[in-house]
Protein backbone atom coordinates (compact mmCIF):
# COMPACT_ATOMS: atom_id res chain seq x y z
CA UNK A 1 0.00 0.00 0.00
CA UNK A 2 1.43 3.38 -0.98
CA UNK A 3 2.09 6.16 1.48
CA UNK A 4 -0.80 8.19 0.02
CA UNK A 5 -3.19 5.27 0.51
CA UNK A 6 -2.09 4.81 4.11
CA UNK A 7 -2.45 8.55 4.81
CA UNK A 8 -5.89 8.60 3.28
CA UNK A 9 -7.03 5.51 5.19
CA UNK A 10 -5.93 7.09 8.47
CA UNK A 11 -7.71 10.29 7.52
CA UNK A 12 -10.89 8.37 6.67
CA UNK A 13 -10.84 6.54 10.01
CA UNK A 14 -10.46 9.83 11.88
CA UNK A 15 -13.17 11.49 9.80
CA UNK A 16 -15.53 8.58 10.41
CA UNK A 17 -14.95 8.78 14.16
CA UNK A 18 -15.30 12.56 14.42
CA UNK A 19 -18.35 12.70 12.18
CA UNK A 20 -20.30 11.29 15.11
CA UNK A 21 -19.47 14.45 17.07
CA UNK A 22 -19.63 17.22 14.50
CA UNK A 23 -22.57 18.35 12.40
CA UNK A 24 -22.81 19.70 8.88
CA UNK A 25 -21.87 23.36 9.04
CA UNK A 26 -21.08 26.20 6.67
CA UNK A 27 -18.58 29.04 6.74
CA UNK A 28 -21.41 31.29 5.53
CA UNK A 29 -23.44 30.46 8.64
CA UNK A 30 -25.61 33.57 8.23
CA UNK A 31 -26.64 32.28 4.79
CA UNK A 32 -27.94 28.99 6.23
CA UNK A 33 -30.23 30.16 9.06
CA UNK A 34 -32.32 26.99 9.45
CA UNK A 35 -29.11 25.01 10.04
CA UNK A 36 -27.99 27.60 12.58
CA UNK A 37 -31.13 27.94 14.71
CA UNK A 38 -34.76 26.82 14.15
CA UNK A 39 -35.88 30.05 15.85
CA UNK A 40 -34.66 31.88 12.70
CA UNK A 41 -37.46 30.26 10.68
CA UNK A 42 -39.40 33.13 9.12
CA UNK A 43 -36.81 35.68 10.25
CA UNK A 44 -36.75 37.79 7.10
CA UNK A 45 -38.57 40.71 5.47
CA UNK A 46 -40.93 38.99 3.06
CA UNK A 47 -43.39 36.14 2.66
CA UNK A 48 -41.26 33.22 1.43
CA UNK A 49 -37.52 32.51 1.42
CA UNK A 50 -35.62 29.82 -0.49
CA UNK A 51 -31.91 29.10 0.17
CA UNK A 52 -29.29 26.86 -1.40
CA UNK A 53 -25.77 26.21 -0.03
CA UNK A 54 -22.92 24.16 -1.49
CA UNK A 55 -19.43 23.49 -0.12
CA UNK A 56 -16.41 21.50 -1.34
CA UNK A 57 -13.70 21.09 1.29
CA UNK A 58 -10.08 19.85 1.18
CA UNK A 59 -10.25 18.76 -2.44
CA UNK A 60 -6.55 19.58 -2.87
CA UNK A 61 -5.39 16.32 -1.29
CA UNK A 62 -8.38 14.00 -0.84
CA UNK A 63 -12.01 13.59 -1.72
CA UNK A 64 -12.98 14.87 1.70
CA UNK A 65 -16.33 16.67 1.99
CA UNK A 66 -19.02 17.74 -0.45
CA UNK A 67 -22.04 19.31 1.23
CA UNK A 68 -25.32 20.63 -0.16
CA UNK A 69 -28.20 22.23 1.72
CA UNK A 70 -31.58 23.53 0.56
CA UNK A 71 -34.29 25.15 2.62
CA UNK A 72 -37.54 27.02 2.23
CA UNK A 73 -39.45 28.87 4.94
CA UNK A 74 -42.50 31.09 4.95
CA UNK A 75 -44.51 33.31 7.22
CA UNK A 76 -48.10 32.20 7.68
CA UNK A 77 -49.58 35.67 7.43
CA UNK A 78 -53.22 34.51 7.81
CA UNK A 79 -52.26 33.06 11.22
CA UNK A 80 -51.21 36.35 12.77
CA UNK A 81 -52.10 36.73 16.43
CA UNK A 82 -52.06 40.42 17.20
CA UNK A 83 -48.39 41.41 17.25
CA UNK A 84 -47.09 37.88 16.58
CA UNK A 85 -46.94 35.42 13.70
CA UNK A 86 -46.11 31.79 12.97
CA UNK A 87 -43.60 30.56 10.39
CA UNK A 88 -42.80 27.10 9.02
CA UNK A 89 -39.82 25.73 7.11
CA UNK A 90 -38.40 22.65 5.41
CA UNK A 91 -34.67 21.83 5.42
CA UNK A 92 -32.73 19.23 3.42
CA UNK A 93 -29.00 18.47 3.86
CA UNK A 94 -26.79 15.97 2.09
CA UNK A 95 -23.08 15.31 2.58
CA UNK A 96 -20.47 12.92 1.13
CA UNK A 97 -17.08 12.34 2.76
CA UNK A 98 -14.06 10.36 1.59
CA UNK A 99 -13.52 7.72 -1.09
CA UNK A 100 -15.88 5.41 0.82
CA UNK A 101 -18.61 8.03 0.33
CA UNK A 102 -19.65 8.25 3.96
CA UNK A 103 -23.04 9.85 3.38
CA UNK A 104 -25.41 11.94 5.48
CA UNK A 105 -28.94 12.83 4.41
CA UNK A 106 -31.27 14.89 6.55
CA UNK A 107 -34.79 16.21 6.07
CA UNK A 108 -36.28 18.37 8.81
CA UNK A 109 -39.48 20.31 9.43
CA UNK A 110 -39.19 23.50 11.48
CA UNK A 111 -41.62 25.94 13.01
CA UNK A 112 -41.29 29.18 14.93
CA UNK A 113 -43.44 31.59 16.90
CA UNK A 114 -42.38 35.24 16.53
CA UNK A 115 -43.62 38.09 18.70
CA UNK A 116 -43.04 41.81 19.22
CA UNK A 117 -42.16 42.25 22.89
CA UNK A 118 -42.47 46.05 23.16
CA UNK A 119 -45.12 48.52 22.03
CA UNK A 120 -42.69 50.36 19.75
CA UNK A 121 -41.70 47.02 18.11
CA UNK A 122 -38.04 47.65 18.98
CA UNK A 123 -37.65 44.33 20.81
CA UNK A 124 -38.78 41.09 19.20
CA UNK A 125 -38.30 37.45 20.08
CA UNK A 126 -38.81 34.02 18.58
CA UNK A 127 -38.89 30.40 19.67
CA UNK A 128 -38.43 27.54 17.24
CA UNK A 129 -38.25 23.78 17.00
CA UNK A 130 -37.33 21.33 14.28
CA UNK A 131 -37.48 17.60 13.93
CA UNK A 132 -36.78 15.17 11.19
CA UNK A 133 -35.20 12.09 9.70
CA UNK A 134 -31.45 11.39 9.43
CA UNK A 135 -29.76 8.70 7.36
CA UNK A 136 -26.09 7.63 7.15
CA UNK A 137 -24.51 5.26 4.64
CA UNK A 138 -21.03 4.02 3.70
CA UNK A 139 -19.54 2.07 0.80
CA UNK A 140 -17.23 -0.53 2.37
CA UNK A 141 -16.24 -1.85 -1.06
CA UNK A 142 -14.34 1.36 -1.74
CA UNK A 143 -12.06 0.88 1.30
CA UNK A 144 -8.63 -0.75 1.09
CA UNK A 145 -6.92 -2.81 3.82
CA UNK A 146 -3.41 -3.99 4.65
CA UNK A 147 -4.52 -7.62 4.29
CA UNK A 148 -4.98 -6.96 0.55
CA UNK A 149 -1.21 -6.50 0.12
CA UNK A 150 0.16 -9.78 -1.24
CA UNK A 151 3.80 -9.11 -0.35
CA UNK A 152 4.65 -7.43 -3.64
CA UNK A 153 1.73 -5.21 -4.49
CA UNK A 154 -1.79 -4.24 -3.54
CA UNK A 155 -4.42 -6.66 -4.88
CA UNK A 156 -8.03 -5.40 -4.57
CA UNK A 157 -9.31 -8.90 -5.39
CA UNK A 158 -7.96 -10.32 -2.12
CA UNK A 159 -10.53 -10.73 0.66
CA UNK A 160 -9.86 -8.13 3.35
CA UNK A 161 -11.10 -10.35 6.19
CA UNK A 162 -13.32 -7.69 7.73
CA UNK A 163 -16.98 -8.17 8.70
CA UNK A 164 -19.48 -5.29 8.65
CA UNK A 165 -22.95 -5.43 10.17
CA UNK A 166 -24.64 -2.49 8.45
CA UNK A 167 -23.94 0.01 5.70
CA UNK A 168 -27.01 2.14 6.42
CA UNK A 169 -28.53 3.59 9.61
CA UNK A 170 -31.56 5.83 10.27
CA UNK A 171 -32.78 7.83 13.23
CA UNK A 172 -35.02 10.74 14.27
CA UNK A 173 -33.59 14.00 15.57
CA UNK A 174 -35.06 16.98 17.49
CA UNK A 175 -33.65 20.51 18.05
CA UNK A 176 -34.93 23.80 19.50
CA UNK A 177 -33.82 27.42 19.77
CA UNK A 178 -34.52 30.98 20.91
CA UNK A 179 -33.87 34.33 19.23
CA UNK A 180 -33.91 38.02 20.20
CA UNK A 181 -33.42 41.23 18.24
CA UNK A 182 -33.45 44.87 19.32
CA UNK A 183 -33.47 48.11 17.35
CA UNK A 184 -31.57 50.68 19.39
CA UNK A 185 -31.76 53.46 16.78
CA UNK A 186 -32.67 53.59 13.07
CA UNK A 187 -28.93 53.16 12.40
CA UNK A 188 -28.03 50.50 14.96
CA UNK A 189 -29.63 47.15 15.80
CA UNK A 190 -28.47 43.82 17.23
CA UNK A 191 -29.62 40.21 17.35
CA UNK A 192 -28.67 37.08 19.23
CA UNK A 193 -29.85 33.52 19.64
CA UNK A 194 -29.15 30.12 21.16
CA UNK A 195 -30.01 26.66 19.90
CA UNK A 196 -29.84 23.13 21.28
CA UNK A 197 -29.44 20.37 18.72
CA UNK A 198 -29.96 16.61 19.12
CA UNK A 199 -32.03 16.98 22.29
CA UNK A 200 -33.00 13.31 22.10
CA UNK A 201 -29.33 12.17 21.69
CA UNK A 202 -30.15 9.58 19.00
CA UNK A 203 -28.12 6.39 18.72
CA UNK A 204 -25.96 6.23 15.60
CA UNK A 205 -23.81 3.18 15.14
CA UNK A 206 -23.20 0.85 12.21
CA UNK A 207 -22.54 -1.90 14.77
CA UNK A 208 -25.71 -1.47 16.87
CA UNK A 209 -23.74 -0.18 19.84
CA UNK A 210 -26.23 1.58 22.14
CA UNK A 211 -23.52 3.70 23.78
CA UNK A 212 -22.64 5.41 20.48
CA UNK A 213 -24.93 8.43 20.54
CA UNK A 214 -24.96 11.71 18.66
CA UNK A 215 -23.61 14.36 21.02
CA UNK A 216 -25.86 17.29 21.82
CA UNK A 217 -24.75 20.57 20.30
CA UNK A 218 -25.03 24.03 21.85
CA UNK A 219 -24.85 27.11 19.61
CA UNK A 220 -24.84 30.80 20.49
CA UNK A 221 -24.76 33.43 17.78
CA UNK A 222 -25.11 37.18 17.47
CA UNK A 223 -24.76 40.04 15.06
CA UNK A 224 -25.02 43.80 14.63
CA UNK A 225 -26.31 46.02 11.84
CA UNK A 226 -24.53 49.39 11.95
CA UNK A 227 -25.42 51.96 9.30
CA UNK A 228 -22.65 54.51 8.90
CA UNK A 229 -24.30 56.31 5.99
CA UNK A 230 -27.21 55.70 3.64
CA UNK A 231 -24.97 53.59 1.40
CA UNK A 232 -22.57 51.99 3.89
CA UNK A 233 -23.51 49.37 6.51
CA UNK A 234 -21.30 47.10 8.64
CA UNK A 235 -22.50 43.64 9.76
CA UNK A 236 -20.22 42.20 12.48
CA UNK A 237 -21.26 38.74 13.70
CA UNK A 238 -20.04 35.73 15.63
CA UNK A 239 -21.01 32.15 16.34
CA UNK A 240 -19.79 29.69 18.96
CA UNK A 241 -20.65 25.98 18.78
CA UNK A 242 -19.79 23.15 21.11
CA UNK A 243 -20.52 19.48 20.47
CA UNK A 244 -18.98 16.83 22.67
CA UNK A 245 -15.25 17.56 22.86
CA UNK A 246 -15.32 19.71 19.73
CA UNK A 247 -15.86 23.45 19.64
CA UNK A 248 -15.80 26.17 17.02
CA UNK A 249 -15.62 29.98 17.19
CA UNK A 250 -16.16 32.19 14.14
CA UNK A 251 -15.66 35.97 14.25
CA UNK A 252 -15.90 38.44 11.39
CA UNK A 253 -17.86 41.08 9.53
CA UNK A 254 -19.30 42.04 6.15
CA UNK A 255 -19.36 45.55 4.77
CA UNK A 256 -22.36 46.41 2.57
CA UNK A 257 -22.26 49.11 -0.09
CA UNK A 258 -25.53 50.15 -1.72
CA UNK A 259 -25.53 50.65 -5.47
CA UNK A 260 -27.95 52.97 -7.25
CA UNK A 261 -28.93 50.43 -9.86
CA UNK A 262 -32.35 49.07 -10.80
CA UNK A 263 -31.20 45.41 -10.70
CA UNK A 264 -27.94 45.36 -8.69
CA UNK A 265 -28.81 46.75 -5.28
CA UNK A 266 -25.71 46.16 -3.15
CA UNK A 267 -22.37 44.40 -2.82
CA UNK A 268 -20.83 42.92 0.34
CA UNK A 269 -17.27 41.94 1.15
CA UNK A 270 -15.51 40.87 4.31
CA UNK A 271 -14.02 37.95 6.15
CA UNK A 272 -14.10 35.65 9.13
CA UNK A 273 -11.67 33.90 11.40
CA UNK A 274 -12.40 30.37 12.55
CA UNK A 275 -10.25 29.96 15.64
CA UNK A 276 -7.29 27.59 15.20
CA UNK A 277 -8.57 26.43 11.82
CA UNK A 278 -9.03 28.83 8.91
CA UNK A 279 -9.42 32.35 7.61
CA UNK A 280 -12.44 32.97 5.40
CA UNK A 281 -12.89 35.59 2.69
CA UNK A 282 -16.40 36.30 1.45
CA UNK A 283 -18.09 38.31 -1.31
CA UNK A 284 -21.86 38.78 -1.81
CA UNK A 285 -24.18 40.85 -3.94
CA UNK A 286 -27.91 41.59 -4.21
CA UNK A 287 -29.53 41.18 -7.61
CA UNK A 288 -33.25 41.93 -7.69
CA UNK A 289 -34.83 39.50 -5.18
CA UNK A 290 -31.70 37.31 -4.99
CA UNK A 291 -28.60 37.40 -2.80
CA UNK A 292 -25.54 35.50 -4.08
CA UNK A 293 -22.48 34.65 -1.99
CA UNK A 294 -19.10 33.03 -2.51
CA UNK A 295 -16.43 32.35 0.12
CA UNK A 296 -13.16 30.50 0.42
CA UNK A 297 -11.51 28.91 3.47
CA UNK A 298 -7.75 29.40 3.82
CA UNK A 299 -6.60 26.62 6.11
CA UNK A 300 -3.90 27.40 8.71
CA UNK A 301 -4.45 24.52 11.14
CA UNK A 302 -2.04 21.59 11.54
CA UNK A 303 -3.71 20.08 8.48
CA UNK A 304 -2.10 22.75 6.27
CA UNK A 305 0.95 20.46 5.88
CA UNK A 306 -1.23 18.34 3.61
CA UNK A 307 -3.69 20.99 2.41
CA UNK A 308 -1.00 23.62 1.69
CA UNK A 309 -3.45 26.21 3.05
CA UNK A 310 -6.20 25.23 0.59
CA UNK A 311 -9.50 24.84 2.38
CA UNK A 312 -12.85 24.87 0.61
CA UNK A 313 -15.00 26.96 -1.66
CA UNK A 314 -18.58 27.67 -0.68
CA UNK A 315 -21.52 29.08 -2.63
CA UNK A 316 -24.89 30.32 -1.45
CA UNK A 317 -28.03 31.76 -3.02
CA UNK A 318 -30.98 33.30 -1.22
CA UNK A 319 -34.30 34.24 -2.84
CA UNK A 320 -36.96 36.21 -0.98
CA UNK A 321 -40.47 36.54 -2.36
CA UNK A 322 -42.58 39.43 -1.13
CA UNK A 323 -46.19 39.89 -2.13
CA UNK A 324 -47.20 43.19 -3.62
CA UNK A 325 -49.37 45.07 -1.16
CA UNK A 326 -51.36 48.05 -2.26
CA UNK A 327 -50.73 51.17 -0.23
CA UNK A 328 -54.07 52.66 0.69
CA UNK A 329 -54.14 56.41 1.04
CA UNK A 330 -56.28 57.90 3.81
CA UNK A 331 -59.82 58.68 2.66
CA UNK A 332 -60.96 62.25 2.58
CA UNK A 333 -63.88 64.07 1.03
CA UNK A 334 -63.21 67.10 -1.11
CA UNK A 335 -65.88 69.75 -0.99
CA UNK A 336 -67.03 71.11 -4.35
CA UNK A 337 -65.94 74.59 -5.34
CA UNK A 338 -68.79 76.95 -5.98
CA UNK A 339 -68.19 79.96 -8.16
Amino acid sequence: MTGNKITFLLFLVMATVTCYAQDIHFSQFNASPLNLNPALTGGFDGDLRAIGNHKRQWMSFTNAYQTFSASVDARLNPLKFGRSFIAVGLLFNTDKAGDAAFGTNQIKLSGSYNIMLTQDSALSGSIGINGGFNQHSINYNALTFGSQFDGNQFDPQLFHGETFNNDNINYLDVSAGLGLSYIFTPKFSANTGISFNHINKPKQSFWDVNSVQLDQKFTIHGGVEWKFTRDLTLFPSAVYQRQGRLQELDLGALLKMNIDNVSFHAIYFGGWMRAQDAGIVEFRFDYRSFNFGISYDINYSKLNVASQGKGGIELSIIYIFKKYREVKLPYYKKCPVYM
